[in-house]
Formats: C-alpha cells, sequence, structure tokens
C-alpha cells in the first residue's frame, strides 16, 4: 500500500482529497461533470470541486489550501466518458 503525503499542490486530475487550512480539515472531490453547453472542450466534460457528497462547490481555481491530501484517485475523463456511453 502506498503511503499518502501531504503536498502544499493542489491536485490537478479527479481524486477525492483531504484539506488542511489552519487547524481545519475537509474533505473534497474533482470530478468529471458533464456540461453539453460546453464548445471547444472534449466530449463536453469539465473537472468539477464538489463536496465529499457530490454537491459542487466552487470554480477549482479558488481551491486554495495550505495543504492537501489525495486520498483516491478517481476515473480519468476518458474512462468516465467511455463507461457513459457504453451503457447507452
Amino acid at each position: 500500500m502506498k503511503k499518502l503525503k501531504w503536498t502544499t499542490s493542489r491536485p490537478e486530475f479527479a481524486c477525492v482529497f483531504a484539506t488542511k487550512k489552519h487547524d481545519e480539515y475537509n474533505i473534497w472531490r474533482f470530478c468529471w461533470e458533464t456540461d453539453e453547453s460546453l464548445t471547444g472542450v472534449e466530449y463536453g466534460y469539465y473537472l468539477a470541486w464538489t463536496t465529499n457528497e457530490g454537491d459542487e462547490w466552487d470554480e477549482i481555481e479558488d481551491c486554495d489550501f495550505e495543504e492537501y491530501l489525495v486520498l483516491e484517485i478517481l476515473p480519468t475523463m476518458e474512462e468516465v466518458h467511455k463507461d457513459r456511453t457504453d451503457k447507452w
């Protein structure tokens, strides 16, 4: 099992992660969501910042904490797209 490590770099991929700011800790997700109004974006997906319950929170650029701990890597955009289109 890989040892988890806190970092000051925000993840740039779909994942479940913990954040620390001062003495406050939270659990968040970056996950792929669809938006058919997006143009020029492959498959109409965007990486969303959500609460651990799946509610969209804010823009990823505003995800600014002292430290981040990746707990789980989630499927890539291509994997999500393939899974969704295979079900059609």
